[in-house]
């Protein structure tokens, strides 16, 4: 399972009943799950493939479940895509997404939720999740958002202007109870008490949630990467000042155009 946007998706391989050897490993059960989604507030699994698993082994525990299947390598429809837009607009908290491996179905859908509320370009939202996730997004689904894109963000914007909201950052995503505004803090930082996480990893996350907030008393001050973000995967290059001195990174090709390299003659 891979983080697409901090506190808000998760991207992870869809488990099944029991556990299965699959290449030399064993596939997941919702229990394997439950208590990592429960301590990073993970309020919801949505399953975009058959179904593999009961899904009250997740409900039991307090997690919601919602079915949105579509069949494997495909675009996703319209009732489809606005479904899952309506429900992760509306949860407060993160969302799990998956798929049968977590990439093609589960990209795109994050993907355009990414282009209405965070303003990302179709090729910059396909660039991210590939490096969160590589192997996300295939085939057609690759030219679907590219078509969805001026749709998607219009419609972000209508929602924006409904609700009076600017474009987010993917960083305040989750809810709007994550934003504290103090007097010794800029305006809009985000406060978490999943910084902690790393710190008991090794314990494999068995610390108790209600202890590691009452161990987090700062904020976490993320004003300095709110300023710059979102950011095109390509800022920065080839435009004079600042141009990168890599050898490598001067011959990147831009806007699909093949690249210019001077031949030496021996």
């Amino acid at each position: 399972m891979n983080w697409i946007v901090p506190g808000k998706f998760l991207a992870f391989s869809g488990p099944t009943s029991k556990r299965e050897p699959c290449y030399g490993f064993y596939t997941k059960i919702p229990e394997d799950y439950s208590e990592y989604f429960t301590f990073n507030d993970v309020k919801a699994v949505i399953r975009l493939n058959n179904k593999m698993y009961d899904r009250k082994r997740f409900t039991k525990v307090g997690i919601q479940h919602f079915e949105l299947y579509f069949p494997d390598g495909s675009c996703p429809p319209d009732t489809i895509r606005k479904k899952f837009l309506e429900i992760t607009e509306n949860i407060r908290g993160a969302v799990a997404v998956h798929c049968k491996a977590g990439l093609g179905r589960t990209g795109v859908l994050i993907a355009c939720y990414m282009m209405k509320h965070f303003g990302f370009s179709a090729r910059e939202a396909i660039s991210w999740i590939r490096i969160c996730r590589p192997g996300s997004i295939i085939g057609p689904q690759q030219h679907y958002l590219c078509e969805v894109e001026m749709q998607m963000k219009q419609e972000g914007n209508d929602y924006r202007a409904r609700k009076d909201m600017k474009v987010q950052s993917p960083l305040r995503a989750a809810s709007i109870d994550d934003i504290s505004e103090t007097e010794n803090s800029p305006k809009g930082v985000l406060k978490s008490p999943r910084k902690a996480l790393s710190e008991t990893k090794a314990a494999g996350y068995k610390t108790s949630p209600t202890k590691v907030k009452s161990s987090v008393s700062k904020t976490l001050d993320m004003s300095p990467v709110l300023q710059v973000l979102p950011r095109s995967p390509l800022q920065g290059i080839g435009s004079g000042k600042g141009s990168p001195k890599s050898p490598s990174q001067r011959h990147v090709a831009l806007n699909g155009q093949p690249r210019k390299m001077k031949m030496s003659s021996t």
